[in-house]
């Protein structure tokens, strides 16, 4: 095992910050900061940490299959980092030896499918989405469970239960949520542990775009903490553009949204119409 085993700790790979690759120090002993973020010992090879955080694919190549797969200590794998820094072509590079390791978690249960949605970066994404596909397929035709563990990597939360979708309505990427509300439309109904559906992010977030796709599906959670709804959000948030209309009203009521008397008043205020003649 090569003595050089660092890693930068919470080094903001995850939110697409790349931090400046430091020189490895054989020599070093005590944890040395390299801007402002902690370096220390780990059990992932400094070789194979410098090409996924510098996208250097070629770097990839002498390394094998066993060095691919070590894990840092908060257990993020080498395609966790990669696609914090938005290295596709890193990311395809790894896959294409250890087809199994886009799929696991790390100690706080992000997927690389959150990673990559937490850093905005759509095109991991949407290959870490058919990377799923096509791996599952081919398992699944011997394990008799079509599509089952291929749903389940998309819908997993974390340790927060935050989806991907929660990942990407908190990026405000319109792009991405369209891809994902087309790949499973059953994400749209997921709450957190804070109990946030997609839809009560996006509308606190005053996402219009996005709020407009969401509402053009069949199911949607309408939920937000303490018992509130997107509703409450866009109405505490001083947002009333954003539910302007009564065809929103109505959806929200249709689809079964709880809304507690309370809230007439201030709707009647922030809308200019009573709260009966919303619907």
């Amino acid at each position: 095992m090569d003595p050089m085993l660092f890693e930068v700790e919470n080094a903001g790979y995850s939110d697409g910050l790349a931090p400046e690759i430091p020189v490895m120090d054989p020599t070093l002993t005590l944890p040395r900061y390299v801007n402002g973020l902690a370096l220390e010992a780990s059990s992932m090879d400094p070789k194979l940490f410098i090409a996924v955080t510098s996208g250097k694919a070629d770097l990839l190549e002498p390394l094998n299959t066993d060095i691919l797969q070590q894990v840092t200590p908060i257990k993020d794998t080498a395609i966790h980092i990669a696609a914090g820094f938005g290295h596709l072509e890193t990311i395809k590079s790894i896959h294409s030896r250890c087809p199994i390791l886009f799929s696991r978690a790390n100690s706080v249960g992000d997927t690389t499918l959150h990673v990559a949605a937490r850093a905005g970066h759509f095109a991991i994404v949407r290959y870490l989405i058919d990377c799923a596909k096509t791996f599952f397929s081919s398992q699944d035709v011997e394990l008799g469970q079509a599509g089952a563990t291929e749903t389940n990597l998309i819908r997993n939360g974390n340790g927060k239960k935050d989806t991907v979708m929660h990942e990407a309505v908190r990026n405000c990427n319109l792009e991405m949520v369209k891809l994902l509300i087309k790949e499973d439309p059953e994400l749209l109904r997921l709450n957190n542990d804070a109990g946030e559906s997609p839809l009560h992010i996006a509308v606190e977030k005053g996402e219009l775009d996005i709020i407009t796709e969401m509402l053009k599906a069949k199911h949607i959670s309408y939920e937000g903490p303490n018992g509130r709804t997107a509703l409450h959000a866009a109405v505490i948030h001083k947002k009333p553009e954003r539910v302007d209309t009564k065809f929103n009203f109505k959806t929200l009521r249709r689809e079964g949204a709880c809304f507690v008397g309370e809230l007439h008043p201030v709707v009647q205020r922030e809308f200019g119409v009573s709260f009966l003649e919303a619907f």
